[in-house]
């Protein structure tokens, strides 16, 4: 099975406003781009991800990508999170994936074994896995096998779009809930969680 993990990045400099209360423009900046090299660290160490493939329109993020061996695509979307997934996902399919993982970026405790577990085959041809967000609402994580077997429904309540639209197709989806992915760092909540556990990086 050739999995290929998609990560959709946006731009650097203007990432993570919701956190402009607690951290400046710099230290945000700072933020994602250690959480996107902690990403494509996790990823590259994963047996079951035959590639990355890295979507975004921020130059910067580009040459990180390629420093880290990601496939890179440039975003034609203007910031549309669902379009951009389409974009990857036909470019990973044109290049032999099976079955994609959509992974972002801001998952701080996302580890290897995560991983496994997102992607891990109940023995069907078609299935679909979501790993909700902390809250019960968001989607953290979400494989697909074949790819466009579901439409991607990101923003407010994906969780919910997400699993409906799979049992509308007659899926059980399955429901990953895993330390790893349920903490994503969008509010200073998120950022005050991810600094108990493990600090900001210096």
């Amino acid at each position: 099975m050739d999995t290929w993990a998609l990560v959709p990045v946006n731009d650097l400099k203007a990432s993570k406003s919701r956190l402009a209360k607690v951290l400046s423009k710099e230290d945000r900046e700072r933020l994602s781009l250690y959480m996107l090299i902690r990403t494509l660290n996790v990823l590259s160490c994963s047996p079951v991800i035959e590639r990355t493939l890295v979507i975004s329109r921020d130059e910067d993020v580009v040459k990180i990508a390629r420093d880290y061996g990601a496939y890179v695509v440039n975003e034609r979307s203007s910031s549309d999170l669902n379009l951009a997934l389409h974009q990857a996902t036909e470019v990973a399919v044109s290049l032999g994936a099976s079955s994609v993982l959509v992974i972002p970026t801001d998952l701080p405790l996302l580890q290897s074994d995560d991983i496994a577990t997102l992607t891990e085959s109940d023995g069907n041809d078609e299935w679909v896995m979501v790993a909700p967000d902390g809250r019960g609402q968001g989607t953290n994580a979400l494989f697909i096998r074949p790819p466009g077997l579901i439409q991607y429904s990101f923003g407010p309540r994906s969780l919910k779009a997400h699993t409906e639209q799979a049992e509308s197709q007659g899926i059980e989806p399955r429901i990953c809930q895993l330390p790893g992915t349920q903490l994503d760092v969008d509010i200073p909540q998120d950022l005050e969680m991810m600094q108990t556990i493990q600090g900001i990086p210096e």
